[in-house]
């Protein structure tokens, strides 16, 4: 508590009390939203869950109406506090308002990173096509790319599947089937650019075979 506040406390302990909730809410609001989206940027990029795109997306929204508001609170306790000073005779504290505002506003380049960042991780993914040309089911069809892996499931005969996946720190793609207790990987480099498929043809007797196709998206 400050020198101020024991001195307003003494002439309205009421308006005090609400100046310090003021106070703490505008603190929550500027530290929540930047908190939030980097968060979830360290999660896509260590996890690349699709469902972050959007709820980072979503954030953006949110995130400004948190902002506006906690602006907002600390204009109110701004005015607050220098009216209580001036009523008291003494002078008044601008540095901790001045803090607040600029820790609110530090929210916005913070939100601009979030956003370019992962905009490149987004527009880093690259298209992979697993083909079945055999007589029988595949199972249990994973991608692999470092620490990513994606799982297709089972590609019947005659039939594709198609995955995204972003090869962070790998030069290599994982591709593995299993068919009939057999299984088989096969290692391909990445696609030097996200407009090239990655097509990977199994053929009888698990026979992998690879092919990087033009694909505009």
């Amino acid at each position: 508590m400050t020198h101020l506040d024991y001195a307003s406390e003494s002439l309205d302990p009421r308006g005090t009390r609400l100046d310090r909730v003021f106070f703490r809410v505008a603190k929550i609001c500027a530290i929540l939203p930047m908190a939030i989206g980097l968060t979830i940027l360290v999660l896509y990029y260590f996890f690349d869950w699709d469902f972050l795109v959007p709820v980072g997306g979503l954030m953006l929204f949110v995130g400004t109406f948190i902002i506006l508001t906690g602006i907002g609170l600390t204009i109110t306790w701004c005015i607050r506090q220098y009216f209580a000073a001036k009523r008291l005779g003494i002078p008044v504290r601008w540095r901790t308002g001045v803090f607040l505002t600029f820790l609110l506003l530090a929210n916005f380049p913070v939100a601009f990173f979030c956003l370019a960042v992962g905009g490149y991780l987004v527009d880093s993914h690259v298209s992979v096509c697993v083909s079945n040309e055999t007589a029988d089911d595949l199972t249990n069809v994973t991608v692999r790319a470092a620490w990513f892996s994606r799982s297709i499931g089972t590609i019947r005969p005659g039939n594709s599947r198609y995955v995204d996946i972003r090869p962070t720190h790998s030069n290599v793609i994982r591709i593995r089937v299993e068919q009939a207790g057999d299984s088989k990987e096969l290692a391909t480099p990445t696609p030097s650019h996200k407009d090239y498929l990655l097509k990977t043809h199994v053929k009888p007797g698990l026979e992998l075979e690879s092919e990087f196709v033009y694909w505009s998206r």
